[in-house]
């Protein structure tokens, strides 16, 4: 875009920029800053703000579908609005108000966290959690990731997870189940779609995808200290069409629906 700005990292730590082969991450938070050029005109940082300014998107959406089976089928990422074709077909987005105070992260308020088998256990509404967790949508996170009040010790939603590590139980988990604020809809993950399976030659072992949040991320964040953090990251886009809609920056929204099971995205060239 011609009118963008931008801030370049010349020095970055951690493991994952050393062994990851990309040139820089085209963030997508709500956080947007401004400055004037020499000529006075006035210059986003955030690169859909910038766009909407400049009418070279139609709205300040942008929307992912991952491939609802993992490693099949492709994904797709629509800037300016949705892609009615990567939803589940005869559905609608449902709209869910976005945690204004929240780092400018894209973040939701689950006001329900159980599991279907023990649906009187809300591992967000506890002595830990009074104002329900602060679920962050986060296309760069690969799992599902909980604050170690939510998700660790024995009384935490992962030691009620007893995933098999020869996958002899893969297909008999127990399914994870989410409200957020908004609407009563209940969002689904089954044990497919938390599990990862390595495969090597006939043997197979199997993990949860979700993990315990270690020291380098906050159990909560400044101006949110009753809301402990989950970060939905891919796996739960996976199964989830997500349309962060920042039309109005002061009433953010993030839409969701199951995402279509049978889509196969192409070539850009070829459409989907």
């Amino acid at each position: 875009m011609p009118s963008t700005a931008i801030l370049a990292a010349v020095k970055e730590k951690g493991t994952v920029f050393e062994q990851s082969p990309f040139d820089g991450v085209l963030g997508f938070s709500r956080h947007d800053d401004t400055t004037k050029t020499p000529k006075g005109d006035i210059v986003h940082f955030n690169f859909m703000a910038s766009a909407k300014a400049q009418g070279l998107v139609k709205a300040n959406i942008a929307s992912f579908f991952l491939g609802f089976k993992a490693g099949m089928g492709g994904g797709a990422a629509i800037l300016g609005g949705i892609d009615e074709r990567l939803m589940k077909p005869k559905s609608e987005l449902q709209y869910h108000p976005v945690v204004m105070k929240s780092n400018g992260n894209w973040a939701l308020r689950i006001q329900k966290l159980y599991l279907k088998s023990d649906p009187k256990t809300n591992y967000c509404n506890s002595k830990v959690a009074k104002k329900g967790c602060l679920g962050v949508v986060d296309t760069g996170t690969s799992l599902v990731v909980g604050a170690p009040p939510i998700f660790g010790g024995k009384n935490g939603l992962l030691n009620k997870i007893q995933m098999s590590s020869d996958c002899s139980n893969a297909d008999k988990m127990d399914e994870i189940r989410m409200v957020f604020e908004g609407s009563d809809k209940v969002y689904k993950l089954e044990g497919r779609d938390y599990t990862i399976m390595l495969v090597a030659g006939e043997t197979k072992q199997c993990m949860p995808a979700l993990k315990t949040a270690d020291s380098r991320i906050p159990e909560t964040f400044p101006g949110q200290p009753e809301m402990p953090l989950v970060i939905l990251g891919d796996v739960f886009l996976r199964r989830y069409y997500t349309a962060f809609n920042n039309e109005d920056p002061k009433k953010p929204t993030i839409g969701l629906i199951e995402a279509n099971s049978d889509v196969q995205v192409q070539d850009p060239d070829a459409g989907v």
